[in-house]
């Protein structure tokens, strides 16, 4: 099993059935993407460029990171759409 199919399937429902869902979306349209597990973060890639990231993120640690000012969070959160 590739680290993909390995990391989808490893998660919880609803989770895995959306990932699943939007991996055929993206597979189905785009005949050429690539997908691509890094830094625990799948993602596509079209002509060279990220086009979609699928994460998977703890609820406690977002919102930590939203209600904190940026010099006090230990995290960063980036939305790439």
């Amino acid at each position: 099993m590739n680290p993909v199919d390995q990391y989808i399937y490893n998660q919880v429902e609803p989770y895995q059935s959306i990932m699943l869902y939007v991996r055929s979306v993206q597979l189905k349209a785009l005949p050429n993407v690539v997908e691509k597990y890094r830094y625990r973060v799948l993602y596509y890639v079209y002509n060279n460029k990220p086009i979609c990231y699928l994460i998977i993120l703890n609820p406690h640690y977002a919102l930590k990171n939203l209600l904190q000012p940026e010099s006090t969070s230990k995290y960063n959160v980036s939305l790439h759409f």
